[in-house]
């Protein structure tokens, strides 16, 4: 079977031109934002681009008011993203231009991370400032949003042996109640599996499976099996231990430990509560070794010390220079083991 990109060489399919127009949203300061525009045509290596200086505030009350009417909650959106007049202008010009050289406009709405809070708004609503027509269902504008993300690792997209397909007919029972006729479900269901060819479907057409429980239970489960299979070292530590009863033989140690330190350092954003406990136990482990470590060596190099020295005499002169005993905190910090002494009589 020839790939769809050898297939496309074979017999030259021309791929489709577009004029790229890209929307890019940053927060300014707290309730307010900035946009800006860039604008390119297919057969130009240059760009437009545009940064407006009035701020963008959205009418939150006015939307909310607006919920429940779709086109009038579009044009308060749109009121709100079009609020300066050369932003509006220069959407305007490369709708034209774009029409000018027959391609359509690929529009692309990015929002960056600062601002992700924008992303609740419905800016599918969003109309054109020039026509007051949909942006999302026109023939001619392909609308996009973006996400950002902080992973680095490269998105390819899945070959179409591997694409599923979720089905949902919904025929409620009630539907005579309504003068609306019953729908041909399985008719539907033949419809929709005949146009999706050999990609795998799942079905949702029996009386009550057309339930939003139903709905979004294949991409949940999807979900929890991606995010098993994505899971970082430090991620998949955590949850064991913390299943485990965080015991201390599974703390992340040396070259493991850096690993996940790393990991924490690029995902700061991302980690959970149980993933921060778990690093915080790991350096802590890690910081008593550390001192354990540093004891053993100075009692070994006193060990060598005495065999060169009456133990009497080091005594003598540790007591001297010290001029005091050991405190009962210091003592429980080195001799934990055994019960609290002078270990220099002749001074306080």
């Amino acid at each position: 079977m020839f790939s769809g990109y050898v297939l496309y060489k074979l017999i030259e399919i021309p791929m489709p031109d577009y004029a790229e127009l890209e929307l890019t949203i940053h927060q300014r300061l707290y309730g307010t934002y900035a946009i800006g525009l860039r604008f390119s045509l297919p057969e130009n290596d240059g760009d437009n681009r545009y940064d407006s200086a009035i701020p963008l505030i959205f009418d939150h009350a006015q939307l909310m008011v607006q919920s429940l009417d779709p086109q009038a909650y579009g044009r308060c959106l749109s009121a709100s993203l079009f609020a300066d007049p050369a932003l509006r202008d220069a959407f305007n010009r490369a709708r034209i231009m774009a029409a000018g050289c027959n391609c359509p406009l690929r529009l692309r709405l990015c929002i960056t991370p600062g601002a992700s809070e924008l992303h609740s708004l419905r800016l599918e609503t969003l109309r054109d400032p020039g026509d007051d027509t949909p942006l999302s269902t026109s023939e001619h504008i392909l609308f996009s949003r973006y996400l950002a993300s902080s992973d680095w690792r490269p998105v390819r997209v899945r070959a179409k042996n591997t694409l599923r397909a979720l089905v949902v007919v919904a025929n409620p029972d009630d539907l005579p109640s309504y003068d609306l006729a019953l729908l041909d479900v399985a008719g539907e269901l033949a419809r929709a599996q005949h146009g999706l060819g050999s990609i795998s479907v799942t079905s949702l057409a029996a009386s009550g499976c057309a339930t939003l429980d139903k709905l979004v239970e294949p991409v949940r489960l999807n979900n929890a099996r991606w995010r098993e299979a994505n899971l970082s070292s430090l991620q998949r530590q955590a949850a064991l231990w913390q299943k485990e009863g965080r015991p201390p033989g599974l703390l992340f140690q040396r070259t493991e430990l850096l690993t996940a330190e790393e990991w924490a350092t690029v995902h700061v954003h991302e980690m959970t509560s149980v993933e921060e406990t778990f690093l915080e136990h790991c350096r802590e482990a890690r910081r008593s070794y550390r001192w354990r470590k540093r004891a053993n060596l100075f009692i070994f190099s006193l060990a060598v010390f005495s065999t060169f020295m009456d133990l009497d005499t080091v005594s003598k002169r540790a007591c001297n220079l010290a001029g005091r005993n050991l405190t009962e905190q210091e003592w429980q910090r080195f001799f934990d083991d055994q019960p609290y002494h002078k270990t220099c009589p002749d001074v306080p």
